[in-house]
C-alpha cells in the first residue's frame, strides 16, 4: 500500500508541472502563475486524498467480498487471502421446523426490567 500513500503527492506534482508548462507556454507573468500554482496545489491535494481513500476502501471491500460459501455451510476465504490471514470456518447447523417451534420465544431469559432508581435494591435482593 506504499504506492497508495504516495498517490496524492504524485497527482499534485503532475498537476503543478502541467500548470507551469501551460503558464510558460502562454507567457503568463510570474505572480499570476504562482497564484495558480497555489490553487492547483490545494485543489489537487484534496482531490488526490479523496481519490486515494476511495481506492483504498474499494480494495478493502473487494478483499472482504472474496469470502466464498462452501457446500457444507462454512465460510472460507479465497486462496489469495489465506496467505496473509487465518481461515474463518463457521458451521451453523440448520434449524428444522420442529426445533424452531420448540424454541420458547415468549420467555424473558432472565431479563428483568428495573427502574434505575431502584437498581440498588434489586442488586441487594439478588445477592441474598
Amino acid at each position: 500500500m506504499k504506492i497508495m500513500d504516495n498517490m496524492p503527492i504524485v497527482i499534485v506534482v503532475a498537476a503543478l508541472l502541467i500548470n507551469i508548462a501551460i503558464g510558460v507556454n502562454n507567457s503568463i507573468n510570474f505572480s499570476a502563475l504562482m497564484i495558480r500554482c497555489i490553487v492547483v496545489t490545494i485543489v489537487f491535494a484534496v482531490f488526490g486524498h479523496m481519490l486515494t481513500e476511495t481506492v483504498k476502501k474499494a480494495i478493502e471491500c473487494s478483499n472482504l467480498s472474496t469470502l466464498t460459501h462452501n457446500s457444507d455451510g462454512t465460510l472460507k476465504m479465497s486462496e489469495s487471502l489465506n496467505k496473509d490471514k487465518s481461515t474463518l470456518d463457521i458451521k451453523v447447523p440448520p434449524l428444522d421446523d420442529e426445533e424452531f417451534m420448540d424454541v420458547n420465544s415468549d420467555s424473558d431469559n432472565g431479563f428483568v426490567e428495573v427502574n434505575p432508581v431502584q437498581m440498588n435494591d434489586y442488586k441487594q435482593n439478588e445477592q441474598d
